[in-house]
Order: C-alpha cells, then sequence, then structure tokens
C-alpha cells in the first residue's frame, strides 16, 4: 500500500489545497448536522408508526432486549434514525451522532481533497441541504460507498486510513440504527477487500464491520441474543418486498430507473476513460461501479417497492450518488461526462419536493430549518441543563396528548395490544410486554410469526387489547391472523367499548379449537366453496422462478383474494403469501372488537358469513407464480367457547 508522505502537511505550495479540503469538512460537517437533525427531537404521538417509534425508543428504558424480547427493522441504536428523546441516554445519543456527523464529513473531504474535486465536495454539502428532509436514508447508506471511495484509491496515508477506519466503524453503529444499511456495507466491503487482496493487502473490511457490528451489540445489549437478531433482522427484510409491496405512478418509476442508468453509464465512461489513461487500474475501475451501483439499486428498492411518500428516499439517494460520483475521478478531463453528473444531480434534486407534494414549496422550509437546528445547538450549549429540562417538559406533554387521543382501559397486570397502539399503553404507564415482532403489519413471516405464537401465547401477557387493524387492503383477520385460534383458547373476553376488546388470560387454556384438515387444489380465478360454519383457512401459494428473482430484484405482483358473501357482497382483499400459509379466520367475517368478541363467547350467528373465494391475478402477473394453489379448511369449534366461564373473575378496568 503506498502511503502520503508527511512533508505533504509542510509543502507550502500545498497549503492552500490544505485549507480547501479543510473548508470542504466544515462545509459538509454543517450540512450532515442539519440533515442529521439530532437536536430535533421526536416525541411521542398516537398511531401505527409513532407507536414503533415509541417501543423502539423506550426499549432501552424498559430492558427489552433486540433479538430476545423484541425485533423491528431498526435496533439498539435507532434512537439515531428516529430521533427519540431519551434523556437517560441523552450522552450516548450525542456522542453516536458526534461520530457519524464529523465521519461523513470526514470520508467526503478526504476524498475531494485527495482527488483534486474541492468544487464537487462543496456540491456535496450544497446537494444535502436541498435535499435536507429526506436525505438521511441516503446518507446512512452512503457510508460504506464513501469508504470504499477511499479504499479503492490508489494512494493512501494516514488520514485516509482514519477516515476508512471510521467510516467502517459508522457503518456498523448506522446498522444498529436501520438494519436496511447491513446488505449496502456487506456488499460494498466485499468488493473492497477483493481489492486489498489484488493489491496484496489484508481483507479487513467485512470482518471489521462485522467484529464492530457485534462489539457495539454486546455492549449494549449483550452477546446472547446477536444471532437471532441478525437472522430475525435478515427475515424482517426479507419478507417486506411481498408484504408490504404498494403500486405508484409508473411515469416517475421510469423517470428515477432512466436517471439511475444514465448516471451509471456515465460513471462506467468516466472509469473507462480513467482506466485508458492509467489512472486507475482496470479492476479497480470495474469495482468502483460496482459499488456505486449496489447504492443506487438499495436506495431504488427503498424508494419504490413501497411506491408512496417513500420515492423520496429513492431520489434523495439517487441526488447524492450523483454529487458522490465524481469525487473519486481524479485527474481526469472529462468535461462531457461531469456535465451528465451534473444533469443526474439536478434532475434527482428537483424531484424530491416534487415526489413530496407535486410542487416546491417544501423548499421554502429549507432556511427556517436550518435556523432552528443552529438555536437548537445554541440554547444545548448555553444552558444544557434548561435545555434538557425543556425537552423533557416537551415529551410529558406529548404522553398527555397521545392520553387524549384514546381511553384505554386500566388493568392490574401485564398487557400487550395487537392494533398498532403501543404509544397509548406507553403513554397510560402500564406494564406493557411486546410480543416479540411487536408491529403486526411487519409479523409477515412464518419465523416471526412463530415468535410471536411463542411470545404471546405461550408467555405472553395477562391481558391482551384486541382490535382487527387492516392496512394496505389486506383482509381484516390477516394482520396475526395465525393466532387468533391460540388467543381465543388461550385469552376469555372481559369488555368491550367498541374499538377496543379487553382479554384476560385464561387459567387453563382451552384445548385446540381446531378440527381436522381438508385440502383442494385450485388454480387463480377459480371459486372454491368455502365450507359452512367457522373456519380457518391457510393457502399455500408457491412463486416461480420469476417470482422469487422479483422479490430480490424489485416486487413481485399483489395477489388478491375476491370473497363473496352468503348475503351476495363481493369484495377483494390483498393477501400476504407468507401470511396466509400460516392461516387465518375465513368465516364468520370478523371486521370489528365486537365481531371478535362475539367469536369468542360462541355467538357467530348474526356476523358475516363467507361463501366462496377465489385468488386473481392480472396480466403478466401469473408468471410469477405456480398456477396451482393448495386451499386448506380447518373448522373452529365453538362449544369450547360457548362453555367457558368467560365471567369468573372480572377484570378492574377504569376509563
Amino acid at each position: 500500500m503506498k502511503t502520503e508522505s508527511p512533508e505533504i502537511w509542510t509543502d507550502k505550495s500545498r497549503r492552500p489545497r490544505v485549507i480547501l479540503g479543510g473548508l470542504v469538512f466544515v462545509a459538509n460537517l454543517a450540512a450532515a448536522y442539519i440533515a442529521f437533525a439530532p437536536l430535533e427531537f421526536q416525541m411521542p404521538r398516537y398511531g401505527l408508526d409513532p407507536s414503533w417509534v415509541a417501543v423502539l425508543g423506550e426499549a432501552p428504558v424498559h430492558g427489552w432486549r433486540f433479538g430476545r424480547d423484541i425485533i423491528f427493522n431498526g435496533g439498539p441504536l435507532s434512537a439515531i434514525y428516529t430521533r427519540w428523546f431519551a434523556p437517560d441516554y441523552f450522552g450516548r445519543y450525542l456522542a453516536a451522532n458526534a461520530v457519524l456527523i464529523a465521519t461523513f464529513a470526514l470520508l467526503v473531504a478526504v476524498v475531494a481533497w485527495r482527488n483534486r474535486r474541492i468544487g464537487t465536495g462543496f456540491l456535496v454539502a450544497l446537494g444535502m441541504l436541498l435535499c435536507v428532509f429526506f436525505i438521511r436514508d441516503a446518507i446512512f447508506v452512503a457510508c460504506p460507498l464513501l469508504v470504499a471511495a477511499v479504499v479503492l484509491a490508489p494512494k493512501r496515508g494516514a488520514v485516509e486510513n482514519i477516515a476508512a477506519a471510521l467510516g467502517v466503524f459508522s457503518s456498523a453503529l448506522f446498522t444498529l440504527a436501520k438494519f436496511l444499511i447491513a446488505p449496502a456495507a456487506i456488499v460494498t466491503f466485499v468488493l473492497c477487500d477483493g481489492a486489498l487482496l489484488i493489491r496484496r493487502n489484508w481483507p479487513v473490511c467485512t470482518i471489521g464491520y462485522l467484529l464492530m457490528c457485534f462489539g457495539l451489540f454486546t455492549w449494549l445489549e449483550g452477546p446472547g441474543s446477536f444471532p437471532q437478531f441478525i437472522f430475525d433482522s435478515i427475515d424482517v427484510a426479507a419478507g417486506y418486498s411481498d408484504a408490504r409491496a404498494l403500486g405508484g405512478s409508473h411515469l416517475e418509476l421510469a423517470a428515477f430507473v432512466i436517471t439511475a442508468a444514465v448516471l451509471l453509464a456515465t460513471l462506467g465512461w468516466a472509469e473507462a476513460r480513467s482506466m485508458s489513461r492509467g489512472y486507475v487500474s482496470p479492476s479497480i475501475g470495474v469495482l468502483r461501479w460496482l459499488v456505486t451501483a449496489a447504492y443506487l439499486f438499495l436506495m431504488f428498492k427503498e424508494g419504490f417497492v413501497r411506491h408512496d411518500g417513500h420515492s423520496v428516499l429513492g431520489w434523495s439517494g439517487l441526488a447524492l450518488a450523483a454529487l458522490v460520483a465524481p469525487l473519486p475521478l481524479r485527474a481526469s478531463p472529462m468535461f462531457a461526462s461531469f456535465a451528465w453528473f451534473g444533469i443526474a444531480a439536478v434532475a434527482s434534486t428537483v424531484a424530491v419536493p416534487l415526489a413530496y407534494d407535486g410542487s416546491f414549496r417544501l423548499l421554502a422550509s429549507i432556511v427556517p430549518h436550518m435556523q432552528q437546528q443552529l438555536t437548537s445547538a445554541s440554547d444545548l450549549l448555553t444552558d444544557p441543563a434548561r435545555q434538557i429540562t425543556q425537552w423533557r417538559l416537551e415529551k410529558e406533554q406529548a404522553w398527555a396528548r397521545v392520553r387524549a387521543a384514546q381511553n384505554i382501559p386500566r388493568v392490574e397486570g401485564s398487557i400487550d395490544v395487537i392494533p398498532p397502539i403501543q404509544s397509548s399503553l406507553l403513554a397510560y404507564g402500564l406494564d406493557y410486554r411486546p410480543r416479540y415482532s411487536f408491529a403486526g403489519d411487519a409479523t409477515y413471516t412464518r419465523r416471526l410469526i412463530e415468535a410471536n405464537r411463542r411470545s404471546l401465547i405461550q408467555r405472553g401477557p395477562d391481558f391482551l387489547l384486541f382490535e382487527p387493524f387492516p392496512i394496505d387492503g389486506w383482509f381484516p383477520a390477516l394482520s396475526e391472523g395465525a393466532l387468533w385460534p391460540d388467543i381465543l383458547a388461550a385469552y376469555a373476553p372481559v369488555s368491550d367499548d367498541g374499538r377496543l376488546l379487553l382479554l384476560r388470560r385464561r387459567p387453563v387454556p382451552l384445548a385446540n379449537l381446531l378440527g381436522p384438515e381438508t385440502s383442494q387444489t385450485i388454480s387463480f380465478g377459480r371459486a372454491v366453496v368455502v365450507p359452512a360454519g367457522p373456519q380457518f383457512l391457510r393457502v399455500k401459494i408457491r412463486k416461480t422462478l420469476l417470482g422469487r428473482l422479483s422479490d430480490v430484484l424489485f416486487r413481485p405482483p399483489i395477489i388478491w383474494m375476491t370473497v363473496a358473501s352468503v348475503g351476495g357482497t363481493v369484495e377483494g382483499f390483498r393477501i400476504v403469501p407468507a401470511m396466509a400459509e400460516a392461516g387465518l379466520l375465513i368465516n364468520p367475517r370478523i371486521v370489528t372488537s365486537r365481531d371478535f368478541l362475539s367469536l369468542a363467547e360462541g355467538r357467530v350467528d348474526r356476523l358475516a358469513s363467507v361463501s366462496g373465494i377465489s385468488f386473481e391475478l392480472s396480466g403478466f402477473a401469473r408468471y410469477f407464480y405456480d398456477s396451482q394453489i393448495e386451499v386448506f379448511f380447518s373448522p373452529l369449534s365453538l362449544e369450547p367457547l360457548r362453555r367457558a366461564d368467560v365471567n369468573s373473575a372480572p377484570a378492574e378496568t377504569g376509563r
């Protein structure tokens, strides 16, 4: 490995470039701080997303361990991503943010300075400010990209080595904040290690990253649950495309793909010219192109698998890639290629506010946002105790607003909740015991469903608040539906207020409520009669090779279940194959908490009955799934529910 002579720091002719490099660092430090907005704290709120944010943020306070007690797409440092205010861990939070912000600025400055791309370094800072509200995800994923730019450089000195080491460490920090970073980091660091091997150096990037992840996790959570955390986080990530995919504007999708293709083609052209002129070896040029392609692919997946407001994340990532990609292209006179880089960067930056609300109104909020971040920093530095006290007060007021949003029964004992209102349980100070995959909309693989069966049924809380909560057009009984027979057997109804049903754990669970399973094979578009009486349904739908590839490369087509009711009503609902295979109650239709109360008491005469179902795909989607579908029905016995003495031990509740 070639190292830089220390004379560079004393050579007067190079001092102006050193000073400019320092200014690039300062500019990117300021821009990264404003983009991270670490002092703009997320306070408690009522609702679906605020609830998972609250559970992740309060996990260390309540001693919930990742990989042992809870799992989600975040980790023990999720507060870095969510900006949750936890006063007991405020110092750790500030230190982690300081390291991440400084490391990102250092990586940009070092690459820009080394390759004489000072102007491009300033443009990176400007681009972050223009995309300031949505650039954080892109910065998280870009950390390994910038490490690669340092490691793959023709020459490295002490500063570069320090920056690369800090970048690997920061990538581990980012991973424990949001697991999305792990795929990008692994792919990037494996490619970096390939380059190190070519240069006959030790391949330390990947193993260093993994060891840092393990060390940080062990320090925060202990070593025991690290393997489970990794495997289950991979499961959460792997099931996302199937369960949470949403379609969007085909025009926007095409615009993103074309812009990304232009960027990659331009980068390939620039790397080819660099290789032809001897500025970089062919292997390094190819590896640098692959690293950028991997980054863009991950940001494409994050932005367009769920093509709603998430698309702004993809555009922000594309803008950052267009700004960062020219940094390693040293001493290469390619005006045309840099023009194309600029076009890609401008197009992506313009697309961010348009994707957000179809206008440029968001840009007017940038300056006030910058002022707010600087004011918060000034207030904290001037009087830390007063500022922290102010944040504590704001958090208490926020908890009060959550309590006002919905009344929750007060019970003596531990409690869990099926609809996503965990923030309400925390606001009321109840003994909340989250099931392992605590977010029902994120429990979409067999592994996670079975983990919830163990945590909720086998060793669950004393009470359970229940209400069906479908999202994205799901069938109402799909979310946690595989556990409904177990919930009926393990918990007895206590009270219902029209919104939430309170259930208490039975002293002795009822016997298995499901009868023998019958099966038949059907095809898409062919209706199947649902047997009379309460029925539990399992559906096995297999993907073709094309379907499995679509899972990895983008998103599989959505499967719709057409449900015909006895009264003649026909409705279409989305199903998730893994959840449908685990099972759901198909008959009767359970839509509200009072419907479930009637079922739990064995009274289903007045509930809507389902007469038949079919599974539908549109057009080309049939090539993604096997044409044969296996359907299984199991009768649900009501007699044990009727015999159970549901009023043997009434709960003490309050409103």
